[in-house]
């Protein structure tokens, strides 16, 4: 008679296989694991989908802006401020959604509000940012983004490639990437080197970015597919868009740098 006791002392223990089947659609809870594969799939065409309307809505202002009068620009250019504003709500939001986790679970007004606000501040950074830039220097900007996205998509359709355990190296990489641009800006000024110098030192600090921000992609896209060590749930929705999205657009915005180095643009 025993039996009954050791399923009151260890209820817990068969509680996990069980509480996520039956459980409302809706709740939090339930968006923990899938499943099932096409709850997978789903989540990935849910977020493939949003991150290409948030595409879509860069691409179109920053059109408008490079294809704008020239009273427009030389309002842009002396209004250059917005940029460096919208670039610290961009930061200030992605702080929030990706370390205190505000906007999780299902879509609802607030989170909905974040993803809008998010997508406007990044597309006028972006815009502001490539008015600057020659139409030669953005077109190969361009083609060279969609080149490498189709590469990492290929790569991560068709290879068993895992690096979503890559989170604290692409992090570390990323901090010790910025203080060495830092550090060679400083050194660059005290030394009072000359323009080219300055451009080589520029141009090779541009390709390390690219090649970080092409691994940070792959690693983004690992987590939202899944199937690998480390993947995200389906109440991190809003953290995969606003975290794809922000690659995406920093990868064209260092190869726009890059193309406009070498050209001395």
């Amino acid at each position: 008679m025993s039996y009954p006791r050791e399923m009151e002392i260890y209820p817990q223990q068969q509680a996990p296989q069980y509480s996520t089947i039956y459980v409302e659609e809706d709740d939090v809870p339930a968006m923990r694991a899938f499943s099932t594969k096409s709850r997978r799939m789903a989540f990935v065409r849910k977020v493939l989908s949003v991150v290409m309307l948030q595409l879509l809505v860069c691409a179109s202002l920053t059109a408008g802006c490079v294809l704008s009068s020239k009273p427009t620009k030389l309002w842009i250019h002396k209004n250059y401020f917005i940029a460096f504003i919208a670039g610290i709500f961009w930061i200030m939001i992605n702080i929030a959604v990706g370390c205190c986790q505000v906007g999780r679970g299902p879509p609802r007004p607030l989170n909905i509000s974040i993803l809008v606000f998010g997508t406007i501040c990044l597309s006028v950074f972006c815009a502001f940012i490539t008015i600057s830039y020659s139409q030669d220097v953005i077109l190969y900007a361009l083609s060279s983004t969609v080149l490498i996205l189709l590469i990492i998509v290929v790569i991560t359709a068709l290879t068993p490639i895992d690096i979503t355990g890559w989170g604290i190296l692409l992090l570390c990489g990323s901090l010790a990437l910025v203080l060495a641009s830092l550090m060679a800006g400083i050194i660059l000024i005290v030394s009072q080197s000359d323009r080219e110098t300055m451009r080589v030192v520029a141009i090779v600090l541009c390709v390390l970015f690219i090649v970080l921000l092409t691994v940070f992609i792959l690693y983004d896209l690992q987590l939202i597919v899944g199937g690998r060590k480390y993947q995200l749930e389906e109440a991190d929705w809003l953290f995969a868009c606003l975290m794809l999205f922000g690659d995406i657009v920093n990868l064209f915005l260092q190869l726009l740098q890059l193309f406009g180095l070498i050209q001395k643009n």
